[in-house]
């Protein structure tokens, strides 16, 4: 049907005709209840004339909605009228890339700007299942802000025959029977050869389509280009595109990328268009191309890092352009306070430098995460190279260079040129400060207190020149209070740092390198921040800033005394992460993370399935042997063990003594439970019969020391458990579960052994040792003889490990690496050997609960772990200039 302007389609009224295709009319239309512009597509009268195929089309549109992602074009809905069906979507303005291709080829840095937002595309409608099949220029979106948008996802499928997807007509170009043989020929284009011959199609059609695509944009030519038809046909099944048409610059690992898209056999060709994805990340760097604002302006926000999407937004801050918000009212001579809010995707922490003119960032762009920087007073960023796996960062004085954080390194990078140095080492290395003369302070964790899983992690400040060098332990409070979070003060000797312990000793403190005495500011636990006043630190004090709750707080500091003044200020709620510079301005993103925990099923490859049971504070547990049930740790500071069921979400308080009952362990049949507790002061074994049937709980074992239970042999006559000596650190012993209840030692040496579990036929264990200096996974067989064996190897800058897990068969291990991601290593057991494979990474981060923090289901494919429900990836980030605090009162 054709529909004139001022036609209206329920809340839909038609302005214009926007153009014709192969799906049919397109028009331009104004939702009038929303005040918003739309496309609409007018579906092809045979569909509309099939209720089977049009009941079909509306359950694959529902799917197609749920693809809320920004670089795909959104389905708002479908309307139906007298003269047929007509589809509802995002209007999106702009050239379409056969427009911008009819120009020529697009320079480098375009076409990796614009090729990864169409593999960020692919890849989230794969992970929902949805295939596009027809991927082509003409389907493929770029806004004036250089934002892409990938059109017709999945409608291919959705407007098939008979929904076989065997059938020639995947493509909705052919399968509308369009008779424009310039369109026909576009689409034969980028079909794959499995797709010309009318065979099944999966996702590694996309990658086809997407590498036809990609190299028309480096050359400005078709891949396969032909006369008609047969002759285009002919060239996908048959015949190379013309490689030497490739420019130079290209790097020669995206060229490897891009041939192995266009393979042939589709058993040849890459499976994932993740693989690509990063192939296109690591271009960046390979071809000394930085994501800018130059052809496409501003870089679109759809997966890279925030600031370089925000970037026009902050250079414009400082100007008080539109769109802040005036706080209070301030004396005509007196800069305005101003706070820009930037909605974006969530990214890691950042670092403001201390002159105020840089900012550091911690982001992925699809890829592992790194370090990126600019410069406020430009409209770009750069990735820094050599910082994949960076966690946090700090900056130098003087501005020059950058500290930070992996897993388990702290690094140096010099701005003006050469590769990070290692500056430090341990397990777990979390925030760190640059005071005078080049002197380094940061916080990390005790190692064996960590691995046990029984007591909490202990954290201690080093000290290490920021040139490197033995790190040296400081304790200010004694080595008996843990100290974490140290930022040094303008003066650069002294030095803000909390304290965890008992609570007449936990709070923020403020010391200095000499020894002398701290001083406790606020029983408030959390890291502290620091805002020179008005006037220079020497003056006016400043103030102290951190986290009430998730409240961002500021209070008076008077230096002289060291006291805090006055009364506490609020500068902003729902804070996640904040960082000021010495100049005054400071930087924080909404969006704290909820502090319950929610269970939830996950896929290999990380894609949420579904959640299990309600939110709450949850922490370590474990699945039951027939996967129907959840023994979960609940509450704090009282803590009790609930069982959980899987089907119906039902929660049952399963523990009522007075202490922390904690870590639940199956027993092999289902029936019993064995889990820690403290009702007597320390962390003893004790079991119960899961169904309650036994009231009383049956003390295992205690000898005055803290315990964890870990794993339960097959046969169930065994119970593997972590136990804390002062000499020996973390050990791991067995108790016999029949006859006398005496523990022998399976690992007990002057390092640390925790976190044990045994293999499904219960002839080996896979634990944790820090023997080499790190945290690493072995397997040990049970109850022997023989040597162990290293699983987690340190493999494309990925080694160490905890929580080690059988699959169910036992022909695969899981853990846990420095990250949180799940990695996987394949193990082949002959006799008394058993053979690791790779490590390989499945996906991530596992959320830390202090003990067991995930299961496996029993085919192996799946995946129970915790996540944080309600967190907000798009937090907003806020730049506050000229703080007015008596704005507040």
């Amino acid at each position: 049907m054709s529909l004139t302007p001022g036609t209206r389609l329920g809340a839909y009224e038609v302005t214009s005709l926007i153009g014709e295709g192969g799906m049919g009319q397109v028009y331009r239309a104004t939702d009038t209840k929303l005040k918003r512009q739309v496309a609409i597509k007018i579906l092809p009268p045979s569909l509309a004339a099939d209720p089977d195929r049009l009941a079909r089309f509306q359950r694959e549109a529902e799917v197609l909605a749920s693809l809320n992602h920004p670089n795909i074009a959104h389905i708002h809905g479908l309307e139906e009228s007298d003269g047929g069906t007509s589809l509802v979507m995002e209007l999106v303005e702009g050239d379409d890339l056969s427009q911008r291709l009819s120009r020529g080829a697009i320079p480098l840095d375009e076409v990796l700007l614009i090729a990864k937002q169409i593999a960020d595309a692919l890849e989230a409608a794969h992970e929902h299942g949805v295939i596009h099949r027809d991927l082509k220029p003409a389907n493929i979106k770029i806004r004036p802000d250089g934002t892409v948008k990938v059109l017709d996802f999945g409608l291919a499928k959705a407007i098939a025959p008979g929904g076989a997807s065997a059938d020639v007509l995947n493509s909705p170009t052919l399968t509308a029977r369009n008779t424009q043989a310039g369109m026909i020929l576009g689409t034969a284009a980028y079909m794959a050869p499995e797709q010309a011959r009318g065979r099944a199609v999966d996702r590694r059609a996309d990658i086809w389509a997407f590498g036809a695509v990609l190299f028309e944009m480096l050359t400005g030519k078709r891949a396969f280009p032909g006369e008609d038809i047969t002759d285009t046909l002919a060239a996908v099944v048959r015949g190379e595109p013309e490689w030497s048409l490739v420019p130079r610059d290209v790097p020669p690992t995206l060229i490897v990328y891009l041939r192995r898209c266009l393979q042939k056999d589709p058993k040849q060709r890459i499976g994932d268009i993740h693989d690509v994805r990063l192939a296109l990340d690591g271009a960046f760097d390979v071809a000394g191309q930085t994501p800018t604002a130059g052809a496409l302006r501003p870089v679109p926000r759809a997966r890279l890092p925030w600031m370089v999407a925000a970037a026009s937004v902050l250079a414009a801050a400082a100007l008080a352009i539109p769109a802040v918000r005036h706080l209070g009212e301030t004396p005509p001579s007196t800069p305005p306070e101003i706070r820009t809010d930037i909605v974006t995707p969530g990214t890691g922490p950042f670092a403001l430098s201390p002159d105020g003119r840089h900012l550091a960032f911690v982001a992925s762009s699809g890829g592992p995460p790194r370090l990126w920087l600019r410069s406020l007073s430009d409209a770009s960023a750069r990735p820094l190279a050599g910082t994949d796996g960076a966690e946090n960062l700090f900056w130098s004085p003087d501005n020059r260079s950058i500290a930070f954080f992996t897993a388990t390194e702290l690094k140096r990078l010099d701005l003006a040129g050469g590769a990070p140095r290692t500056v430090a080492s341990g397990f777990r290395l979390l925030l760190g400060t640059w005071g005078g003369d080049d002197v380094i302070l940061y916080s990390g964790a005790i190692p064996s207190l960590l691995y046990s899983g029984a007591l909490p992690s202990l954290n201690v400040l080093k000290r290490v020149s920021a040139d490197g060098g033995a790190p040296v332990t400081v304790s200010p409070l004694g080595p008996e209070i843990g100290a974490y979070g140290p930022l040094f003060l303008p003066d650069g000797k002294q030095f803000l740092f909390t304290a965890s312990g008992p609570p007449d000793r936990a709070g923020i403190y403020l010391g200095t390198l000499d020894g002398s005495r701290p001083t406790r500011l606020t029983p408030d636990v959390s890291p502290a921040l620091y805002l020179p006043g008005a006037h220079g630190a020497s003056r006016d004090g400043g103030w102290l800033v951190w986290l009430r709750t998730d409240n961002l707080v500021a209070q008076r500091l008077d230096l002289a005394k060291p006291v805090l003044a006055g009364e506490p200020v609020s500068i902003a709620n729902e804070v996640e992460f904040a960082s000021i510079s010495w100049a005054g301005s400071m930087a924080y993103r909404t969006g704290a993370a909820s502090a319950q925990r929610q269970l939830a099923w996950f896929d290999a490859r990380g894609s949420q399935l579904e959640t299990v049971g309600e939110p709450g504070d949850l922490s370590a547990f474990h699945l039951s042997p027939d996967g129907k049930h959840v023994a979960v740790t609940v509450g704090s500071p009282d803590v009790d063990i609930w069982i959980l069921e899987v089907t119906r979400g039902l929660r049952t308080r399963f523990t009522f003594a007075q202490g922390a009952d904690r870590n639940p362990i199956w027993s092999p049949d289902g029936r019993s439970l064995a889990f820690a507790s403290s009702r007597s002061g320390h962390g003893d074994l004790y079991k119960k019969s899961a169904d309650g049937a036994v009231a009383s709980d049956e003390l295992l074992y205690a000898d005055g020391r803290d315990k964890q239970p870990w794993s339960w042999s097959p046969d169930g006559k065994h119970l593997l458990f972590t136990e804390h000596d002062p000499k020996t650190k973390s050990d791991l012993l067995i108790l016999p579960m029949t006859g006398e209840r005496k523990p022998v030692a399976f690992a007990q040496t002057e390092f640390s052994e925790a976190q044990g579990a045994f293999s499904p036929d219960g002839r080996w264990i896979a634990y944790v040792s820090d023997e080499s200096g790190t945290a690493e996974v072995y397997a040990a067989p049970f109850p022997g003889p023989g040597g162990k064996r290293m699983i987690s190897t340190k493999q494309a800058g990925v080694g160490q490990g905890g929580v080690p897990v059988w699959r169910p068969d036992g022909k695969e291990i899981f853990y846990i690496a420095p990250d949180r991601n799940l990695m996987a290593v394949e193990v082949t057991v002959k006799g008394t050997t058993l053979e690791p494979g790779l490590p390989r990474v499945l996906f991530g981060p596992i959320l830390a609960v202090g003990g067991r923090n995930y299961a496996v289901s029993a085919d192996g494919k799946r995946f129970l772990a915790m996540t944080r429900p309600g967190r907000r990836t798009d937090a907003p980030i806020t730049l506050v200039q000229n703080w007015r605090p008596e704005a507040k009162k």
